[in-house]
């Protein structure tokens, strides 16, 4: 039989084992419930990228469908690129996809689709002053890029004179799945050719949506890549 001394200690040392599991117990909980909130958010994150990477190659597909030259497309996907990787940390985080897409909608493609026309037609042309005709190309480039004209007004003209769209097979590769399926892409191109009539009414048309804006009549020389970057850091630069 115990002393009465000793049940006073023996009541403790029960106490303090109890206390020792339930604070087991409380650690066991928040562990559980720390590494439900982590995976929670590693899950949640993945979503996310999943859904930027959807987005991302929905905003490239509508470059590789425009009628600038590879060289040209590749140059602006980059852009794109930056945008969902630098764009992350800046203000617009939440705004990637609207800002990507306002690239790929912006002065610059029709800028870049404009120069093609002026070396593919403009050469090898009749014309007799060909020099001028590439000033008016230049002048129309130049107006896109400071803005003083619209996107609208050369993408009218270029459509009249020197685009055609046709349907093309095109490899598609799910961004999620990574399964390959072949499917039909309506695409803009540049024409194969070009009357000399035709071009005349080109230029003149360009040249005449330079002078309504005021476009100064000097040379330009239209830089497709530092104007991009220009216009991402302008977006992803706190």
């Amino acid at each position: 039989m115990s002393s009465p001394s000793q049940q006073p200690q023996s009541s403790n040392n029960w106490v303090i084992v109890i206390l020792a599991v339930l604070g087991v117990i409380v650690l066991a909980i928040a562990s559980c419930c720390g590494g439900c909130y982590y995976m929670a958010n590693r899950a949640a994150q993945g979503i996310a990228d999943a859904g930027d990477t959807v987005a991302r190659e929905i905003v490239k597909s509508s470059v590789r469908s425009s009628s600038m030259t590879d060289g040209d497309k590749n140059i602006v996907m980059t852009e794109i690129d930056r945008i969902y990787t630098e764009g992350k940390n800046s203000p617009i985080s939440q705004q990637l996809m609207v800002t990507a897409t306002a690239l790929s909608n912006s002065s610059l493609i029709t800028a870049a689709e404009t120069r093609r026309a002026r070396d593919s037609f403009v050469n090898s042309s009749g014309l007799a002053d060909k020099a001028a005709a590439k000033e008016s190309f230049d002048r129309a480039m130049r107006g896109l890029v400071d803005g003083s004209i619209e996107k609208f007004t050369i993408s009218i003209i270029n459509s009249q004179y020197a685009m055609d769209t046709k349907t093309v097979k095109k490899t598609r590769t799910d961004p999620e799945t990574g399964v390959e399926s072949t499917v039909d892409s309506t695409v803009t191109v540049v024409r194969t050719s070009i009357t000399d009539e035709d071009l005349q009414e080109y230029v003149d048309a360009l040249e005449k949506a330079a002078d309504d804006a005021g476009v100064p009549d000097q040379p330009y020389d239209f830089n497709l890549a530092a104007e991009a970057k220009k216009w991402v850091d302008a977006k992803v630069k706190p």
